[in-house]
């Protein structure tokens, strides 16, 4: 039996993602209907979740997705933290800097690869 290359997994995880995101974003839309949290938008809450995870399984591992998709997932977690009163409003805009401050020095220390749209063809993969 031979095993799966690494591309066909990825195409595999891929074709679930906007399936999967239609069902969270029906799933959303019914919290956000029924107020399950009186004042969180569930919508926009579990939209940027998915978002985050999908730029991670869509995109693969590297410094780009590496940051772009916890960060939404931050923005998410931090919105709602907000709206049911666990944080204050005024500490969202710091946080958000410093959350992508500490993403941005992660993907500089760790051993994360470079996206190939960002070096020429002939570099070497760092």
């Amino acid at each position: 039996m031979r095993m799966k290359g690494r591309r066909a997994m990825h195409q595999e995880r891929v074709k679930f993602v906007a399936p999967i995101g239609v069902v969270l974003l029906g799933i959303s839309w019914l919290l956000d209907t029924w107020d399950v949290v009186p004042g969180v938008n569930w919508i926009l809450t579990v939209g940027l979740v998915t978002a985050g995870v999908s730029v991670l399984v869509v995109g693969g591992i590297d410094k780009l997705t590496v940051v772009v998709g916890p960060f939404l997932i931050a923005v998410s977690v931090c919105r709602f933290l907000i709206r049911i009163g666990s944080v204050g409003e005024c500490v969202e805009k710091p946080v958000y800097v410093i959350i992508l401050g500490c993403l941005l020095l992660l993907v500089q220390v760790a051993r994360i690869p470079t996206p190939s749209i960002f070096k020429p063809e002939d570099w070497a993969d760092d």
